[in-house]
């Protein structure tokens, strides 16, 4: 991201911006899956409003901050600087209710879910082990699935994921 400070040619600055733009896409997109799986079915609308919104701010007010900018440098220093607390926060981000379902991470699954419930003021009214079923695949391994309607019905008693 600030790395296109140091760039030394046109060709450089150019590349460095192809992967800057990248990386940006990445981490939103999948910054919009997460929000969007937390979100109750009641609120999804307004929540997905609420990002885009941010996205219309930005480029609305980008030419304005390309006149307070005027030098290529300072111009890029404004447009990377934003994304800089992300670096702080990620810790803080929790991880998807059903990726770790599906990967078998109960215990964080359940410390997960119990900490948003009582964020919340709520709590998960069915068992967790209801959501989980056991398979047993041919090859003798043990795999956790999920059923979605017991986990989404658990996931939105708590409302939204806990941080770590």
């Amino acid at each position: 991201m600030l790395l296109t400070l140091l760039s030394n040619s046109f060709l450089m600055f150019t590349i460095l911006r192809f992967l800057q733009a990248l990386g940006r896409t990445a981490l939103t997109t999948v910054g919009f899956v997460l929000i969007m799986e937390m979100t109750g079915p009641q609120h999804r609308t307004e929540v997905g409003i609420g990002i885009q919104l941010g996205w219309s701010i930005g480029f609305t007010t980008l030419a304005a901050v390309a006149w307070l900018f005027r030098h290529w440098f300072w111009f890029q220093l404004a447009l990377s600087v934003p994304i800089l607390p992300v670096l702080f926060f990620y810790k803080m981000i929790p991880e998807s209710p059903r990726w770790l379902l599906t990967k078998g991470k109960t215990e964080q699954l359940e410390k997960s879910l119990t900490k948003a419930a009582k964020l919340n003021g709520k709590k998960i009214e069915d068992d967790l082990n209801e959501v989980m079923v056991l398979e047993k695949k041919s090859r003798g391994k043990e795999k956790y699935h999920r059923d979605n309607s017991l986990c989404f019905k658990m996931a939105q008693n708590a409302k939204s994921c806990s941080q770590h």
